[in-house]
């Protein structure tokens, strides 16, 4: 009987002991994916974390660019609306130009005149088209400065 009872007792403790190993075995696969899933979302959130840093920078750096851009033209319309107003309060618009070389003039050539003096509303227009070139151009710098330093 004491025989049966060290076979029962070592049978028992043998299961125990297998129970234990295979359990501690399954917890310790479980602990390892869920170390994978920590670590994979870990690595995610560096990600977003660097590109919401690169965004806000970007952003600043877009803010900044538009602010300047902005003030030039700001400076340049109120230099233009500084011309409108002297021309409506009678000032004169002198446009220089040089005519073609007499090699190249037609026999009806009036010669290489230094200056034109428009008249009022002539001068108007011709503010208005140079405030439209201000405009355009300070757009394409500002896109040209915006692709330079926001697209690389």
């Amino acid at each position: 009987m004491k025989l049966r009872y060290q076979v029962m007792l070592i049978s028992l403790a043998a299961t125990l002991i297998g129970g234990i190993i295979w359990s501690a075995s399954h917890y310790y696969e479980k602990y390892q994916i869920e170390r994978q899933r920590a670590d994979a979302a870990d690595l995610q959130l560096q990600q977003a974390t660097a590109t919401i840093a690169n965004m806000t920078a970007r952003q600043q750096q877009a803010s900044v660019l538009d602010a300047q851009h902005t003030e030039e033209l700001q400076r340049a319309n109120a230099e233009n609306d500084d011309l409108r107003r002297r021309v409506a309060a009678g000032g004169w618009v002198l446009v220089s130009g040089k005519c073609p070389s007499p090699a190249t003039a037609s026999a009806s050539s009036v010669g290489n005149a230094a200056s034109v003096e428009l008249t009022g509303t002539a001068g108007q227009n011709i503010l208005d088209i140079r405030a439209g070139i201000i405009s355009d151009r300070q757009k394409i710098k500002y896109l040209q400065d915006f692709i330079r330093e926001q697209c690389w």
